[in-house]
């Protein structure tokens, strides 16, 4: 059996100050005891230079640091989502940091760091991050764990404190023969900072598939699979969680741990399945791999014009169509305003052009039926790769989306409910809203997906095992207080969806930051035996981000704030 304790030696020669109880708020730099330079100097010192200082990415558009190419430069690429999270400074959902230096705006507007950490370690070595807990443990101010800033809770942001960013711990390995008492199979070992497209383009040149996300640039190693990790294999496969074999993390006392099924860290190897982060910093996690099938897709949309009852009556024949989609394993992602539907894609693994034309020929009889001009392409691929390169075009990473709240709909909905389904969701879109609907359906994954083990053997929220959609309803006013939109998001759609499933939850990569029963939507039942592994692992709670572990406080918007740390 492997040592669970790994570079013990290295880290192990590393003092560790021990934050006292009363220690319940986070420094920001305004108090006496925040790091002076010097101190920051040192810290740099023992990285080797490693340390940045942020510089936000629009501080080149605004005085007293205009450069006029280099302005140029960043706004003709800020939609470049590859480009955008290639920078340590990132943050591709900007209002979390109050927008602080938005390339777009008069240059004579001042530019702050706002929001963000006020430096980063350049992580290369798990001695870079156990030295970064170290420093932010003794000076008490915020960490934070980043990679691509890929973010909707504010999780990437933290005022005044350290970032540790992962981004280029890279590395891949391909294990053809991995065995433990309850797997046999292929797998994959991706280092923290791997994203999508990296592990995909190398699963596939070997003939594999795995459980990766929609968007090219997410990593998957960090808080995806801590959160779940759907994507649009995720219907057939599962969910990112459910593919875990172990992982290597590093704790609040720079301890290296292997986390696995086969020995005393089995408890943290199922919390970092699904529960959530807050445990340690991921080093990297063994994933199961699986052989590529071939998968058929469509693209489908229409406009209401001046129909809008007829074009509501045609959304309601998409939403029947739920369910029989999820039987086949399918995953569908479909867009939703006042005028205009649009499906992209519909992608089905391991099916064909006749039966995807037969699976979606309900909807358009109907929309010939009511009159509706509509566009639809079936393609067949020969594999996953090749279909989600061309099906899922990445989206740009422009501002971000202001405020959504998202709801786990269990098929209970669709089958019992569908007319109250209906009502919610135009309500929403009636009311200035968009809807994003994902056929996300993981309890109809193979069985041979899961290894020969149940979904329950992960701490992925339950809610997942009855759901056939993730339900995204996103703010679209403008000309309206952020107060109003949060408020109108949070509880008139919100306490609407929670009603429609109220024994359901949400997706918690994906969710409401103000979501007011955080526990219960996150994690449901498992919420005390996740909290009982964490007083384990971090038994000061010193790894603690805004919905995590009773912390609702938070800095979002404006300048100051605290981060409570109450237990």
């Amino acid at each position: 059996m492997q040592n669970h304790f790994l570079w013990a030696g290295l880290l192990g020669t590393l003092p560790f100050a021990q934050p006292t109880p009363s220690q319940l708020c986070r420094r920001i730099p305004s108090d006496h005891e925040w790091p002076s330079p010097a101190d920051w100097d040192a810290l740099n010192t023992t990285l080797s230079g490693r340390l940045i200082r942020t510089d936000p990415i629009g501080h080149v558009c605004h005085d007293p640091t205009y450069d006029a190419d280099a302005c140029r430069y960043v706004q003709d690429n800020w939609d470049n989502v590859e480009w955008r999270t290639s920078l340590a400074d990132n943050l591709l959902s900007p209002a979390f940091a109050g927008d602080s230096c938005d390339p777009f705006a008069p240059r004579a507007m001042p530019c702050t760091v706002g929001g963000n950490v006020l430096y980063n370690v350049n992580v290369t070595t798990p001695a870079d991050v156990a030295r970064g807990i170290e420093f932010a443990r003794r000076r008490n101010i915020r960490l934070v764990v980043k990679n691509t800033g890929h973010d909707f809770l504010g999780r990437s942001v933290g005022y005044g404190g350290l970032g540790l960013w992962m981004h280029n711990v890279q590395g891949m390995d391909l294990i053809p023969h991995y065995k433990t008492h309850d797997y046999s199979g292929p797998a994959i070992k991706l280092m923290a900072g791997t994203q999508s497209y990296q592990a995909y383009e190398f699963v596939n040149r070997h003939g594999y598939m795995i459980a990766g996300g929609e968007c090219a640039t997410v990593g998957i190693a960090g808080g995806f699979t801590s959160g779940g990790g759907h994507g649009p294999a995720s219907s057939y496969l599962g969910l990112a969680a459910d593919q875990t074999l172990e992982f290597e993390v590093i704790l609040a006392n720079g301890t290296l741990l292997r986390a696995a099924r086969d020995g005393e860290t089995e408890d943290l190897y199922w919390a970092l399945s699904g529960g959530g982060p807050g445990f340690g910093v991921v080093w990297s996690v063994t994933y199961k791999l699986f052989r590529d099938v071939p998968v058929v897709g469509n693209v489908i949309s229409f406009k209401a014009g001046n129909r809008t009852e007829a074009y509501w009556q045609a959304i309601d024949t998409w939403n029947s169509l739920i369910t029989a989609i999820a039987d086949v394993q399918g995953f569908a992602y479909t867009n939703i305003g006042p005028d205009e539907f649009s499906i992209t894609p519909v992608f089905v693994p391991n099916s064909n052009r006749q039966e995807m034309e037969t699976l979606l020929s309900p909807l358009h009889r109907r929309l010939e039926e009511l009159g509706i001009p509509y566009d639809s392409n079936t393609t067949e691929f020969r594999g996953f790769y090749d279909a989600w390169r061309a099906l899922l075009p990445q989206k740009g990473a422009g501002y971000g989306i202001n405020h959504l709240t998202t709801r786990l709909l269990p098929r209970r909905v669709f089958t019992q409910d569908l007319q109250n389904f209906a009502s919610v969701a135009r309500s929403i879109v009636d009311e200035g809203g968009y809807l994003l609907e994902m056929v996300v359906s993981p309890r109809h994954a193979s069985p041979v997906s899961s290894g020969g083990r149940g979904r329950s053997d992960t701490a992925v929220n339950a809610a997942w095992q009855s759901s056939d959609m993730l339900f995204y309803a996103i703010s679209g006013r403008e000309n309206s207080t952020q107060a109003d939109v949060d408020d109108q998001v949070t509880y008139a759609w919100g306490d609407r969806l929670r009603a429609l499933a109220p024994e359901s939850g949400s997706y918690m990569n994906e969710a409401d930051p103000d979501e007011p029963d955080f526990r219960r939507a996150f994690h449901g039942e498992k919420y005390p035996r996740l909290l009982g592994v964490k007083r384990r692992y971090d038994p000061e709670g010193f790894f603690m981000r805004r919905l995590l572990w009773g912390v609702r406080s938070g800095w979002r918007g404006g300048m100051g704030g605290f981060v409570g740390l109450g237990r």
